[in-house]
């Protein structure tokens, strides 16, 4: 066999984490590029896109597909809202699309899902007494969900190894090992990830080095550690994925 099928329990394999923000308020934020999806619901308030046609308010139950670029957002009212990370091959998987017509995005669930789902999420979510609670309904909802495509074991597999290297393997290596075509790899790799294999590489390794600059005593260390050819390289990419100096880093949150 060479695919698997999700099991029941899917959201506890492919949740990352959750963030919460509680009664917010007056301020801009950036969410900086992250290999991961996100599904947001807003208890209360309403967040806003910043664009540069103005602030966008966000459906109250979205979820955010893998960024390339940073996005700023707003509060542009009082906002407690629940976040859960997943890994991006749940799109497809689950959410029954091509992980890649989410890149980028930022998509209802009512439109994705159906308004029932979106109402359900909601719901439960207010009436949850607490962070714990609140995740564990979000997580319970998705699970309820049936399965709707299944993911190429050699996609896992390469996703798998490019993770493990934190993004330095090389992808002709992986390739050779897995005995998989160039034009197949990357079709299924786009659409079950999100992103070609080198570009998904790429963001895992730039992720990797903005954890270790909060840490290492140079960011001429974090370029040699994170395998970039030298700083300058490194700070490309820090421009690239973050609108910033590499130096920023080091305050990130």
């Amino acid at each position: 066999m060479d695919r698997w099928h999700t099991s029941p329990s899917w959201a506890a394999r492919f949740t990352m984490g959750s963030t919460e923000q509680i009664d917010a308020v007056d301020a801009d934020f950036r969410v900086d590029p992250a290999p991961r999806l996100t599904l947001g619901v807003q208890h209360a308030g309403r967040l806003a896109l910043v664009t540069e046609q103005g602030k966008l308010p966000l459906t109250t139950c979205g979820i955010s597909g893998m960024l390339d670029r940073p996005r700023q957002f707003a509060y542009t009212e009082r906002v407690s809202h629940t976040l859960l990370h997943f890994r991006p091959e749940a799109a497809y998987a689950v959410l029954g699309i091509g992980a890649h017509a989410l890149s980028g995005q930022s998509l209802a669930i009512a439109d994705l899902l159906g308004p029932s789902v979106s109402n359900e999420l909601f719901e439960r979510v207010c009436e949850a007494p607490d962070r714990t609670a609140r995740v564990r309904a979000m997580v319970q909802v998705l699970d309820a969900l049936p399965e709707r495509r299944t993911v190429s074991l050699f996609v896992q597999e390469a996703k798998r190894r490019i993770e493990a290297s934190n993004g330095v393997l090389p992808i002709h290596e992986i390739r050779r090992a897995l005995g998989v075509n160039e034009r197949r790899l990357e079709r299924r790799f786009l659409e079950e990830v999100g992103l070609p294999p080198k570009a998904y590489a790429r963001l895992v390794r730039f992720t990797h080095a903005a954890h270790l600059a909060r840490t290492a005593d140079t960011l001429a260390d974090v370029a040699c550690i994170a395998g970039y050819s030298d700083p300058a390289h490194f700070a490309r990419e820090v421009k690239r994925y973050t609108g910033k100096p590499a130096s920023a880093l080091r305050t990130a949150v």
